[in-house]
């Protein structure tokens, strides 16, 4: 960004900072512009949203608050428009979209639609409400228990004819929560699709080692979360002796090619050693439609970034990165607040 008063270029800095929100302080990764010569600070929109992002995200956490992921993954599951759902919770005819956008809900609107999750609850809700006449509460109560029966046919033991239908109806509504994201996340529910699609992304430009999937796979949602907030595919990435890695790749690489979406061949180098590298499978195009713009732009940010890398350049490279250097000797968990420390590309 240039300096409106010196004309030169401004460097990013962050700084941490305590914000006040509903009446309660929490510590944020400040990002701003410095312009050296004068002392001046600036923002810009893009970065005034990730600052205030961070700080609404700290108060989710802090008080159980669903994301706004979570929120449109409530209405997805039931197939209801967001004003159907307002009005079988009782909020106002714009607060559920708005909630959607990333409005933070109150404590109680949050405690409703966290009983949504489970759907044994949330007929009980439709049930009550005054607002939807009782046609419309029966088709919408069938909606919700063909949910119920999707998650019995997926999970085997749950038809186990032992069981009677009260417990399989149990089982199933507490199989259908949405899990708790955090930091840990970077703020986003595990998305397999997105995860498998990353690596075609990858694999189709690459051909990559899995020493360098992994890097480029942690870089690419580290740097999203620096520019949003948000994770790409809401992986947790661990530290260990050879650089960040996705917390349990190896199970997680090996399904992804036991679903034919990338093949998998053993290399052998001069050492002797054998490496294993991702090729594209043919006709396995990646599908960018699980993309928004930004995770899209990331993505090819970071296969140009280190087009022409070997695994061994690129893992040199992420262990001079803070998230790996605070976190290698415990192999711990990275945690995304580090993606505002990235090396600067």
């Amino acid at each position: 960004m240039i300096s409106t008063i010196t004309g030169k270029e401004m460097s990013l800095q962050i700084e941490e900072r305590v914000m006040l929100f509903r009446k309660e302080d929490f510590t944020i990764n400040f990002q701003f512009y410095l312009c050296e010569e004068s002392g001046n600070r600036f923002t810009t929109t893009m970065l005034d949203e990730v600052n205030l992002e961070q700080l609404y995200n700290r108060y989710r956490v802090q008080h159980n608050i669903l994301f706004p992921e979570q929120i449109r993954e409530l209405r997805a599951r039931y197939y209801l428009s967001a004003s159907m759902m307002a009005k079988i919770l009782g909020f106002g005819p714009n607060t559920y979209t708005n909630y959607e956008k990333g409005e933070v809900p109150n404590k109680s609107n949050n405690n409703l639609l966290k009983l949504v999750q489970d759907p044994t609850r949330f007929i009980a809700l439709v049930r009550g409400s005054d607002d939807v006449s009782e046609d419309l509460k029966d088709k919408i109560i069938r909606k919700i228990n063909k949910v119920i029966e999707l998650n019995i046919a997926k999970t085997p033991w749950i038809k186990n004819e032992d069981l009677s239908p009260t417990i399989r109806y149990i089982l199933a509504s507490t199989f259908s929560r949405v899990e708790p994201i955090d930091l840990n996340t970077g703020y986003r529910a595990f998305s397999w699709t997105k995860l498998v699609e990353m690596v075609v992304f990858f694999t189709g430009f690459t051909s990559p080692f899995k020493t360098s999937l992994n890097k480029l796979l942690f870089y690419a949602d580290f740097t999203a979360f620096k520019r949003s907030c948000y994770s790409i595919s809401g992986v947790k990435y661990r530290a260990i002796e050879w650089g960040p890695v996705v917390d349990g790749f190896q199970t997680i690489f090996e399904r992804i090619v036991s679903e034919g979406h990338v093949d998998l061949e053993s290399v052998e180098f001069d050492s002797g050693a054998i490496g294993d590298r991702f090729i594209a499978v043919e006709n396995r195009k990646v599908n960018t439609a699980v993309f928004n713009a930004l995770e899209l732009e990331v993505l090819e940010m970071i296969v140009n970034r280190f087009k022409g890398f070997s695994a061994a350049q690129i893992s040199a490279t992420s262990h001079k990165e803070q998230g790996w250097l605070e976190n290698n000797d415990r192999n711990s968990i990275i945690s995304y607040d580090y993606g505002f420390y990235l090396l600067p590309f």
